[in-house]
């Protein structure tokens, strides 16, 4: 049985981070002020959202992908989960 107290998470609950190390970089480089979030809506008739993390580089304006995450919900338990991870994939990536 799943317990979750904790989280407010349940069996049907998805959360997939994805999280390249030239991601990361670039959180590090560009991430201290400002960082995006984006999610799709509605794209697929399975229900899940993507939601792409970025931030901008100075000069040229581009966004670059920070982290793209797939689930199946958006709200606040789902992306306290996605900004925790960025701390863990800096332990992983350091």
């Amino acid at each position: 049985m799943y317990d979750s107290s904790a989280t407010g998470f349940t069996t049907d609950d998805f959360v997939l981070i994805l999280q390249t190390k030239a991601m990361w970089e670039s959180l590090n480089l560009y991430g201290k002020r400002v960082i995006s979030v984006d999610a799709t809506h509605s794209t697929t008739s399975y229900g899940f959202k993507l939601i792409t993390c970025f931030v901008v580089e100075p000069g040229s304006n581009r966004g670059l992908p920070i982290l793209f995450t797939i689930a199946n919900g958006e709200s606040s338990k789902f992306m306290q989960v996605v900004f925790s991870k960025m701390k863990v994939c800096e332990d992983f990536y350091s």
